[in-house]
């Protein structure tokens, strides 16, 4: 293999594994998967920002959470058990959902406003606007419904 090659794979193969990680501590911190590590100097510090009061000594200790160390085989399994896939994805696909609701309520209130004659009455309008209405937004339950099946695709 050509060395510009190899040392290119190299570099991205350590900045996957260097997201990676990222991604694995900040998850294990939000799940206060953490424990303490103590100043050994027993001074505050930007590193050791946190306290904690030693009642035998009568002093304050400071100290800096690490997340715990596990294996890639656990963390994917917390992930499972928490069932965490691609979230913007699934942000996506709900969002869109959310849309296609509020076309539904909105379109149906506007319809039946905007589509009065001058004398008070339900026009023909009043038809087409309904049927834009839900025209439009089964599209966006149709996107949405794509882009789950497209996630779950993607997943297996």
């Amino acid at each position: 293999m050509n060395a510009k090659v190899k040392n290119f794979l190299d570099s991205k193969a350590k900045e996957n594994r260097k997201q990676y990680e990222s991604e694995r501590d900040t998850l294990l911190r939000d799940l206060n998967l953490v424990e303490r590590v103590y100043s050994p100097d027993n001074f505050y510090s930007e590193e050791y920002y946190m306290e904690d009061y030693d009642e035998e000594n009568n002093s304050v200790k400071y100290y800096k959470t690490e997340p715990i160390k596990i294996t890639d085989e656990e963390y994917e399994e917390i992930k499972k058990a928490l069932n965490i896939n691609n979230k913007s994805q699934d942000s996506i696909a709900t969002t869109l959902v959310v849309i296609a609701i509020l076309i539904y309520i909105l379109g149906t209130i506007f319809s039946f406003v905007a589509g009065k004659d001058s004398y008070g009455d339900l026009s023909a309008m009043c038809l087409v606007y309904l049927f834009t209405t839900f025209i439009t937004g089964t599209f966006y339950l149709g996107f949405a419904e794509i882009i789950k099946l497209l996630q779950s695709i993607k997943d297996k």
